[in-house]
């Protein structure tokens, strides 16, 4: 993960290898027949990525009241161009994809949050 004093402006910065999205249910069973993550419409001026450590105040914050999956990106596979941005009460910063797309290929595993076993992810 990158320290928050790296100049994120530098040629030499790239996003990590791994980062996680949550999609809805019902985006993740349009994405069973299609090449790319469905998205819903708050990726459309950029897509919003989580660390390791992040992805679980999304779950608990933006998708409490839905089924929702948990995908692990291969950002490797991923064209556009990142950033890392402070959320809007500036104590946090995200991964944005800007101008870019997720194809499945790049989702290395995932997980169902109405599992029975589910609560796995959170220990």
């Amino acid at each position: 993960m990158l320290s928050k004093e790296k100049n994120i402006n530098s040629t030499t910065w790239s996003a990590p290898a791994i980062l996680y999205k949550i999609v809805t249910a019902e985006n993740w069973a349009k994405t069973k027949s299609s090449d790319r993550v469905w998205l819903d419409a708050s990726d459309e001026k950029f897509i919003h990525f989580s660390t390791e450590d992040q992805w679980k105040d999304v779950a608990e914050n933006k998708y409490s009241d839905t089924d929702w999956v948990l995908l692990k990106i291969d950002t490797t596979k991923l064209s556009g161009k990142w950033e890392w941005e402070w959320n809007t009460k500036q104590t946090d910063k995200w991964f944005h994809l800007y101008n870019g797309w997720i194809p499945k290929a790049a989702v290395i595993d995932w997980k169902k949050s109405w599992d029975p076993d589910w609560t796995e992810l959170y220990e």
